[in-house]
């Protein structure tokens, strides 16, 4: 049901900044074509803008590129005003973007940190055996417990707002990458990475990833709880040398 709500939120999204777009598109026809203004109707672009970057972060930055690029090309062909100040019109345009982007970033970390440090959760998350960490859309680390620390042998704020590809070995990233696409899409997944530790061995886990929540029932971020599992790992590691050994024993012995 909460994947249905989502869906719904998304395209009840892409439908308003839709026919914002084509609002748009329409006024800059007539201010510019018909009546031979500018600077009246490129203000409501920026609803349109503010609305995409906030609602979509980054990828909202592509709606201001457009609308921007839409006020250019329109002075190219039917000169209005100087077109030095449609260039700066549309670097502001693109920058009120890339602010408001900015800013909502920053909310909504604020706001994840906000639901972890409440009292009924931090104690259970800062005594757990599981190391646990919170993580945006694009890997960004914006929680870690005290236990996740001790497990890669980092200080948290050698952690947080860090990329976990900075502790991810190159070639086990891609795993990384398709888990935090499907845990954003509304999936509950077990998997194994693999950390590179401080002193430079290895750390292996068994991760719990499942998407985080808000009270309105809005996707925040991943969270992930890591269970060690180093020891197991070597341990079989090193039954399979042993097993492979006598193997090549029993190989060599006579008859064989």
């Amino acid at each position: 049901m909460r994947e249905n709500l989502d869906e719904s939120s998304s395209s009840f999204r892409i439908f308003i900044i839709s026919v914002l777009i084509i609002i748009s598109c329409l006024l800059t026809y007539y201010f510019h074509f018909v009546l031979g203004k500018g600077i009246v109707f490129s203000q409501f672009y920026y609803i349109p803008i503010i609305l995409a970057a906030f609602w979509w972060k980054k990828k909202g930055i592509w709606v201001a590129l457009f609308l921007a690029s839409l006020l250019l090309i329109t002075e190219l062909i039917t000169p209005v005003d100087s077109f030095v100040q449609e260039i700066l019109r549309a670097i502001i345009l693109v920058s009120v973007s890339v602010i408001t982007v900015f800013i909502s970033e920053k909310i909504e970390k604020t706001q994840i940190k906000l639901v972890i440090s409440e009292e009924k959760y931090r104690n259970i998350v800062e005594t757990t055996h599981e190391g646990i960490v919170v993580g945006d859309t694009q890997g960004t680390i914006l929680y870690v417990n005290q236990r996740m620390c001790e497990l890669l042998g980092y200080e948290r704020e050698e952690l947080e707002n860090h990329n976990i590809f900075e502790f991810t070995p190159e070639d086990k990233r891609d795993l990384l990458v398709e888990t935090r696409k499907k845990v954003v899409e509304g999936e509950k997944i077990a998997f194994y990475p693999e950390f590179h530790r401080k002193d430079g061995s290895k750390l292996w886990t068994l991760a719990q990833a499942s998407p985080l929540y808000d009270d309105q029932g809005q996707y925040m971020a991943n969270l992930y709880m890591h269970s060690d599992i180093t020891e197991l790992k070597k341990a079989r590691k090193a039954l399979e040398v042993s097993y492979a050994q006598l193997e090549k024993k029993v190989e060599e012995l006579p008859g064989n």
